[in-house]
């Protein structure tokens, strides 16, 4: 003590003035002095930025400490765990000249880098059916489970940067050759700090991308490499300084690596209770760490075993790869997850149309999920099975590519979860729905319905061709959407159709068997009631609530589909189903039926229904009107077709078919005009703009007769409102039309429209020949006496027919004059009606 009682700075014992009592305090600018002149601070450098400011906090007051290294009279100890962590971030503290800070920087941006890639990795979407925010798997095995359980401890033991950084926070850092006096007024330094800092954010993303390597994990191997890839990541700090106190990075490197050796944390009075104490805190927070990972861990592997990660919804389709499996398909449709029993660990699906066919796993040697018909409460036969996957040991359906059949032939079946992202929001639904949070299932908007909301409709009313043929009731061509209580009736999500028979309660139906569509009758369905009869409503609620895949492989059906997955029976080619076989589909008749829907499109923009047409070819929206009908409560919308126009969408024109013109010449080749095409007679009439043409179109036939004289015919064709007619003359002056003179002409067909319901076939030839009294007569289309032809273009059919035709001339120069002429008409007239 001074003689005013102040501390003297000396050591205890010593007086002022002995000259080896110690060094006297010196004042504060003189410690700035020292500091400035021991770090070498010459000139500007970088750690100019980081020095504390004197106006603010208070700078070491440093006095020195024998060889021992405590300092004399201070209370201070240094031992080992004062050690600063021998790491890049401490290098980043005793750096102090631009070049010096190359190393830590680089290698906090390299780590920072890895690490913020694999994260950014790990959280993108994968190419899984079934995806979460954070990739876990559906379940794992209980290997794997206990192996992420260890991996969460091992992380914390090696999470050393992380703890260290909440540790070594506001701590006072010093070197060891030099002590804080006791009593001194001292301060933080900012750039102890920054390092500090530094390192507590390279090791908490160590932690997280640990974390995500571990809840993402499949296998156990997998996870153990993964896990010391991030753990080798997480050590390049200590791995840097290593390399720098080894003389990898040179002498500034090595001498960077010494300063960090002479540092140490300075804590006054510490004793051996203190450093007790420092023990206990960095095991609390080890203990804090480990107990976040095992709850984090814990809360997902009960998510996993309750199913939140599994798919709720699956769609199997099956197709006909081999035609002796065609069966198969009946295994087609949408399975459910059970929400209370599990088979060999995983989840088990059952078909929402038959609560006997399941999709399991089937564990032991077996190893594979299968479809069987065939099982209890309580056990799966994985003995009877009829599709399997490939060997697996996944917890996730959706990770089977294909399923085959029973006897590993290939199955052509396939998996789709059904299961939509609220995050995704209508995108999830094919844009037509809402992703339900809860259930994560498709709410459709109205007009549309499947699993993902991908179909519009469903059709109301379906118009057929031609009409099935019966064998002992008549069939109509109309067929209606079954509803029970207001709403469509569905069979493996598809809807149901229905046309009444003649016979009481008997109903033609059409439905859909997981891969075509059937046609059967109600009468045929033996758990309906006594000889099938039924009413409408009875059959509608039994085929919504009752009806079953093994019923309908009892029920025989008259006609059957091509194999589709189309939401509707329209556009899909039907034969008669004319034998049925266990090993193949049976025998089919060649005439195909086809179905359109009679729904119209109020909008010509629309694509969710037909656009009605009107007689220019293009889309009319004006003629598709409301409708009530009786199987139906609300208005359904039909097209008004115009005069003379046929068909659900006003499609059909009032003449269609071909028209043909043969020309001979006599030298035993004929020349033919429009030959199978049916533009010639398509849009040619309409009965309203267009109700005449003429064979040929511009000049007429010119015959040359025996006697050297010539006659002009002409042929045409006639449609109104009312009558379709058929005329010819022989006195049409060359460049006149019969459509417009109509003079002299002799009629060879003519008929009402209206007599007829359906559209009348005509299918015949009428002769010409210049000679006869009667300009032309209808004969048979084999009497056409032209064994050889040659196709005359239509564009020259239509100016010039007389003088393009190949061979028209003999080796003198002489013309052949037209000898012969047929014209072949193969066309269909609708009949007339104010609206069909």
């Amino acid at each position: 003590m001074g003689p005013d009682g102040k501390s003297t700075g000396l050591s205890p014992g010593a007086e002022v003035g002995d000259k080896d009592a110690g060094v006297p305090l010196p004042d504060e600018d003189h410690v700035s002095k020292q500091l400035e002149t021991e770090r070498g601070t010459a000139g500007d450098s970088f750690d100019d930025k980081f020095d504390d400011n004197p106006e603010t906090s208070s700078r070491f007051l440093l006095t020195n400490v024998d060889a021992g290294g405590a300092a004399e009279g201070s209370g201070e100890s240094i031992d080992e765990d004062n050690n600063v962590p021998h790491d890049s971030f401490s290098i980043f503290y005793v750096a102090k000249t631009w070049n010096e800070y190359i190393l830590p920087i680089s290698v906090f941006g390299l780590q920072v880098l890895i690490l913020v890639l694999i994260g950014i990795n790990l959280l993108q979407t994968n190419n899984s059916q079934l995806s979460n925010r954070w990739n876990v798997p559906a379940d794992v095995h209980p290997s794997v489970r206990i192996s992420q359980y260890i991996a969460c401890l091992v992380s914390v033991f090696t999470a050393d940067d992380f703890v260290s950084g909440i540790l070594l926070s506001c701590q006072v850092i010093t070197d060891k050759s030099q002590s804080v006096h006791e009593g001194t007024n001292v301060g933080i330094s900012k750039k102890w700090e920054i390092s500090n800092l530094m390192r507590l954010l390279e090791g908490l993303l160590v932690i997280l991308v640990s974390f995500l390597f571990i809840i993402q994990s499949r296998e156990a191997i997998e996870l153990w490499l993964n896990f010391a890839g991030v753990t080798f990541v997480g050590q390049l700090d200590d791995v840097a300084f290593l390399m720098a106190k080894n003389d990898f990075f040179g002498l500034t490197g090595r001498h960077l690596a010494e300063r960090v050796v002479r540092l140490c944390i300075w804590r006054a009075g510490r004793s051996r209770m203190d450093s007790t104490k420092t023990r206990t805190k960095r095991v609390l927070v080890c203990t804090a760490l480990a107990g976040i990972l095992f709850l984090g861990l814990s809360i997902i592997a009960q998510d996993q075993s309750s199913g939140k990660y599994s798919c709720r919804s699956i769609t199997l389709t099956v197709g006909e790869a081999r035609y002796d499996s065609h069966w198969a398909r009946h295994f087609s449709g949408v399975y459910t997850r059970s929400t209370d029993r599990k088979y060999n660990g995983r989840p088990i699906y059952v078909h929402t149309q038959q609560d006997t066919h399941v999709l399991s796993y089937c564990g032991g040697k077996v190893l594979r999920w299968s479809v069987t018909g065939e099982w209890t409460d309580s056990n799966v036969d994985c003995g009877d099975f009829t599709l399997m996957s490939e060997k697996t040991r996944s917890y996730d359906i959706t990770e089977i590519d294909a399923l085959r059949l029973y006897n590993n032939e290939e199955g052509d079946a396939h998996i789709k979860c059904n299961d939509c992202r609220p995050s995704l929001g209508r995108q999830d639904c094919s844009w037509h729905g809402e992703c339900n949070t809860t259930s994560l299932s498709c709410d459709c908007s109205p007009g549309y319905f499947g699993d993902s909301c991908q179909f519009s409709g469903p059709c109301t009313e379906l118009q057929m061709n031609a009409e099935f043929h019966g064998i002992e009731f008549g069939w109509e061509k109309s067929f209606h959407l079954l509803r029970n209580e207001g709403e469509p009736v569905m069979f493996y999500q598809r809807p149901v159709y229905i046309q009444r028979l003649s016979p009481a309660g008997i109903f033609g139906v059409v439905i859909f068997d997981g891969g075509r569509w059937d046609v059967a009758r109600s009468d045929h369905i033996t758990s309906l009631g006594e000889e099938g009869s039924a009413t409408e409503e009875k059959l509608a609620y039994y085929l919504a609530n009752e009806f079953t895949i093994w019923e309908l492989w009892d029920t025989p059906g008259f006609y059957i589909s091509d194999p589709t997955t189309f939401s509707s029976p329209v556009h899909v080619p039907f034969r008669a189903w004319l034998s049925y076989s266990d090993s193949h589909i049976g025998r089919l008749g060649e005439n195909e039926f086809t179905f359109q829907c009679s729904d119209c499109a109020t909008s010509c923009e629309s694509e969710d229904a037909g656009s009605c047409m009107g007689h220019d070819g293009h889309c009319n929206a004006d003629l598709c009107l409301p409708q009530k009908k009786e199987m139906n409560a609300s208005s359904v919308y039909r097209c008004k077709c115009e005069p003379g126009f046929m068909g659900p969408h006003c499609n059909v024109y009032p003449v269609e078919g071909t028209l043909s013109l043969y020309l001979d010449y006599g030298t035993g080749v004929c020349g033919v005009c429009g030959q199978e095409n049916i533009w010639v007679g398509l849009k040619s009439l309409d009965g309203i703009s267009n109700y005449c043409t003429t064979l040929p179109k511009s000049q007429p036939l010119v015959f040359q007769n025996s006697n050297g004289t010539s006659s002009n015919t002409q042929v045409a064709i006639m449609l109104n409102i009312t009558h379709f007619s058929v005329i010819a003359s022989s006195d049409i002056v060359d460049g006149k039309d019969l459509c417009k003179e109509r003079e002299g002409y002799f009629v060879i067909d003519s008929f009402q429209r209206s007599l007829s319901e359906e559209r009348i076939h005509l299918d015949y030839a009428i002769s010409l020949d210049g000679v006869n009294s009667v300009p032309a007569m209808m004969v048979d289309p084999e009497e056409i006496d032209c064994p050889k032809t040659i196709d005359i273009a239509q564009s020259d059919c239509d100016s010039n027919p007389m003088g393009v035709y190949v061979g028209n001339g003999n080796a003198g120069g002489t013309p052949f004059h037209l000898r012969r002429a047929w014209v072949h008409i193969n066309l269909r007239v609708t009949p007339f009606k104010e609206s069909l």
